[in-house]
């Protein structure tokens, strides 16, 4: 079918219209080609300057140390991550298996050198010792009571703790004159205690009073004054 001569100018409109916008489309998009293009150089010319300077050399060198510096902290962080968890884990155990154990060593010994006063000495929500008594009377041991006071708590723990980390610490007791303000009974049952924990484990006992050395046997004590001058050494 013969198109008419309006219909024939309106479709060769049409295309001239179209093809306008084609060549539009056509320029913008070499222009975006070449803009491209220069970018390209620009960028291949600073490539080479990069390539050929020596600032570029050291800043690849400083980047390679500063990599090799975060290799380590990062080893770093997982080895303190590791033994985080370790010591969390540690703590977990030893307050969910341990400390039920220790406190029911510590809750013995702590009734015998108080004389049989307080009979249970436990932890309470705010993390303080409390000692319960005969008559189901409580006092805080921490931080209420006096120095003299929480000697005996102190030292019933200690005790406590190294009976029951013999085998897993068997690390050496060391005391100094932990003694000082006990009367003599409490003395004697404290030395009675040291004598079954030494069974276990060393213990070194330093003190300054000679009342304290009829507890031991001779070759028991080292006299560290008589020790130093033997050496040359001037005691303090």
């Amino acid at each position: 079918m013969d198109l008419s001569n309006d219909e024939a100018l309106m479709h060769d409109s049409q295309l001239s219209e179209r093809l306008k916008t084609l060549e539009a489309e056509q320029d913008a998009s070499q222009l975006a080609i070449d803009h491209c293009l220069e970018q390209r150089a620009t960028l291949q010319v600073q490539k080479e300057h990069l390539l050929n300077d020596e600032n570029y050399g050291q800043l690849l060198q400083h980047f390679e140390q500063e990599k090799s510096i975060l290799q380590q902290l990062i080893g770093q962080w997982a080895t303190k991550k590791a033994l985080s968890n370790a010591i969390h884990e540690t703590l977990f155990s030893l307050r969910e298996e341990k400390l039920p154990y220790v406190l029911t060593e510590v809750n013995a010994i702590f009734c015998l050198l108080t004389g049989g006063r307080y009979t249970k000495l436990f932890i309470n929500d705010a993390g303080y010792f409390v000692a319960q008594d005969a008559a189901v009377a409580y006092i805080i041991i921490w931080p209420n009571y006096h120095r003299q006071q929480r000697n005996k708590p102190i030292f019933a723990l200690r005790m406590a703790l190294a009976k029951t980390l013999s085998t897993s610490a068997p690390f050496p007791f060391i005391m100094d004159d932990p003694f000082v303000h006990f009367d003599r009974i409490r003395t004697d049952k404290m030395v009675q205690l040291m004598k079954e924990v030494g069974y276990e484990r060393q213990i070194l006992y330093f003190t300054c009073h000679d009342t304290m050395l009829k507890y031991w046997h001779k070759d028991q004590i080292v006299d560290i004054s008589a020790l130093a001058n033997e050496r040359g050494v001037a005691s303090t």
